[in-house]
């Protein structure tokens, strides 16, 4: 098992912030005022996964974002707010991230 994500106590703020800003939505993941958090949570994962995808198992000896993909296993685009949730994060290859899409994989419900 990997370690999840942890955050700071200011980009939990941060955060959280987000999430209760008005129009908070899937897209929101892709706003500039947080593209650090999102670089420093995909390198945990990528760390954490020894350069493993997620998905395919392929490994990937980089840490280049552009190979990379931040996973939301659970889409953030049908239920946001796990978007931030560290068990609902890992990184995948942009290959798999790609094919997966929207896709559910799990077998169980959501539960916020």
């Amino acid at each position: 098992m990997i370690n999840p994500y942890v955050y700071s106590n200011d980009n939990d703020s941060r955060v959280k912030r987000k999430v209760s800003e008005p129009g908070f939505c899937g897209n929101s993941w892709s706003d500039n005022d947080i593209e650090d958090i999102r670089e420093d949570i995909k390198r945990h994962y990528i760390a954490e996964q020894k350069y493993t995808c997620f998905y395919c198992m392929q490994v990937l000896k980089t840490n280049n974002g552009r190979v990379w993909d931040i996973e939301h296993i659970i889409p953030r685009e049908t239920e946001k707010n796990f978007m931030f949730y560290p068990l609902n994060l890992c990184v995948s290859c942009i290959d798999c991230n790609s094919k997966k899409g929207i896709k559910k994989v799990t077998n169980s419900k959501a539960k916020s």
